[in-house]
């Protein structure tokens, strides 16, 4: 059964945490590159992947390493 908004109260699990590392940051392209463990939701087998963001609050203080 689907109730409407309670999606708008998803609080996250621990389920929903990977373990990984940054391995590069293109702030001007807007991605980041992670290696990163197993991400089940994703169906991505562990390795390295660039995702991309929207909003820079997600990169301000990393660095790769």
């Amino acid at each position: 059964m689907l109730v409407p908004g309670t999606c708008l109260f998803a609080q996250p699990s621990a389920n929903d945490f990977i373990a990984g590392r940054i391995v590069n940051i293109d702030a001007e392209g807007g991605r980041i590159t992670l290696r990163h463990d197993h991400i089940p939701h994703l169906h991505l087998p562990a390795g390295t992947t660039t995702f991309r963001y929207v909003e820079a609050r997600w990169i301000i203080g990393r660095a790769p390493g």
